[in-house]
């Protein structure tokens, strides 16, 4: 049986972001793509982009 592993990323226009928890939209694009080179797929998108989800075999 295959398994799979979860995260789900925040991003935010806002300056005020946490660390590790919220990321700059800014930043969107670079961070995504470091994700896809280690095996994260997104699988979904919610609150206009301001929520991803994504997934991985283990």
């Amino acid at each position: 049986m295959e398994q799979w592993e979860y995260k789900i990323m925040y991003f935010s226009s806002q300056d005020s972001v946490i660390p590790g928890k919220i990321y700059l939209v800014e930043n969107e694009e670079k961070i995504l793509n470091k994700l896809g080179e280690d095996g994260w797929e997104i699988t979904g998108v919610a609150d206009g982009g301001a929520k991803v989800y994504l997934k991985r075999r283990k």
